[in-house]
């Protein structure tokens, strides 16, 4: 298989059997594929391509959905493509991606593939984010450490890369003439980074681990080397992650608390704060957050989260859904949407779901049986929903 070549694909449309919600599967069931992480842009500004992952090609490479030519097309063909922390410009049609760790960059179709930067042996790097002017692309690349902890489980081994305290640097390189600027660095184990779509020098970074052992989000900014926390965290008591940009520049962060260590008894609520750390506001959940949330395009108080309401976390189903979220009184309202049905095994099943172009649709992974008819299931695929319920 190689680079340009296409797939052919039928959209295979069912509708939830309790909500009604119209569902699309726009990948073909032929082999695992899903798109990457949910913090960066996926979908082109058009909303005619979409960045997928597959291992159709027998190892883990780029793909992207054409919509409107009905077709999966093949952008890469590598070794060592990091294919979950890739990202897309939507705006240029151009994609960007770790091939080990080469730092590369390519077209929509496949064309004009080169490299850009490499970061030192010896060092992974992680999620890419792209600047909203096309210019810049920020990440971390952290000390490749050996471990002992790792069971094939997902999460088995995080406590153990946390306490090693790897070395991290946070980078931004120029992707026009792949000059290369060191923002921040320390013994910490970095990850989870994303530049500011109003300000392409401000750069969110995290300490990553379990939530409530780090001090968990950072701000850098390239043009002055200020480095700063951002929402102070009780060591034990409080913890937050899975933090993005919003189309304004507002910092998103899922948060909780509790009183005692000791207990299993978290409060959650979505926290929205300005990158200085004013303004904050925190919007509370009558019970348990989803595992992943992500704002609409059009405003901040309309979110979707992939799990429906539940009062805690050993209540069964609720896992199973997506909800729409809104943020309103200080609360954070849920109405489930629709099934998702994924089997939470690995981060390429988790649902990630984000806003389609225009906030109609919500794009979203399962490897479960979707809808009505059970569309799929066993594979990893990934689908949109229309994002409101039918009246």
């Amino acid at each position: 298989m190689t680079v340009g070549q296409t797939w052919p694909v039928e959209a295979v449309s069912v509708e939830d059997s309790q909500t009604g919600v119209a569902i699309e599967r726009i990948t073909d069931d032929v082999a695992n594929t899903y798109y990457p992480y949910f913090t960066q842009p996926i979908v082109s500004a058009d909303a005619n391509f979409v960045l997928l992952a597959s291992d159709r090609a027998g190892a883990w490479q780029l793909f992207v959905r054409d919509m409107a030519g009905r077709r999966i097309v093949q952008l890469t063909d590598a070794r060592g493509v990091r294919a979950s922390g890739a990202c897309m410009d939507p705006v240029r049609g151009r994609v960007y991606y770790f091939a080990d760790r080469e730092l590369r960059g390519v077209g929509l179709d496949g064309s004009g593939d080169r490299a850009i930067y490499a970061c030192p042996a010896g060092y992974r790097p992680g999620i890419l984010s792209v600047s909203s002017c096309g210019r810049y692309l920020a990440f971390a690349y952290v000390e490749d450490l050996p471990v002992s902890t790792q069971t094939g489980k997902i999460y088995s081994d995080m406590a153990e890369r946390l306490y090693q305290r790897p070395r991290s640097v946070l980078m931004r390189v120029d992707v026009t003439d792949g000059r290369a600027q060191a923002l921040f660095g320390e013994c910490r184990w970095y990850s989870h980074v994303s530049i500011d779509p109003t300000d392409a020098d401000c750069v969110l970074f995290c300490h990553e681990g379990a939530w409530h052992l780090v001090q968990r989000m950072w701000v850098a900014r390239a043009d002055t080397q200020e480095v700063r926390p951002l929402i102070a965290q009780k060591r034990l008591l409080e913890r937050s992650g899975h933090e993005y940009f919003t189309d304004r520049g507002v910092v998103v962060t899922q948060y909780a608390v509790r009183d005692d260590p000791r207990t299993n008894a978290w409060r959650h609520a979505n926290i929205l704060v300005e990158p200085d750390g004013s303004n904050e506001r925190r919007f509370w959940y009558d019970g348990v957050q989803p595992m992943h949330v992500q704002t609409s395009h059009a405003a901040d108080a309309r979110m979707i989260g992939d799990c429906g309401p539940r009062k805690d976390w050993e209540q069964k189903g609720p896992e199973g859904w997506l909800s729409l979220i809104r943020l309103a009184d200080g609360r954070s309202g849920m109405t489930p949407l629709c099934r998702h049905s994924t089997g939470w095994l690995d981060q390429k099943s988790h649902p990630h779901p984000v806003f389609w172009p225009g906030d109609e649709f919500v794009l979203f992974n399962s490897d479960g049986p979707v809808g009505r008819d059970g569309c799929g299931g066993g594979r990893n695929n990934a689908y949109r929903a229309r994002a409101a319920l039918p009246k």
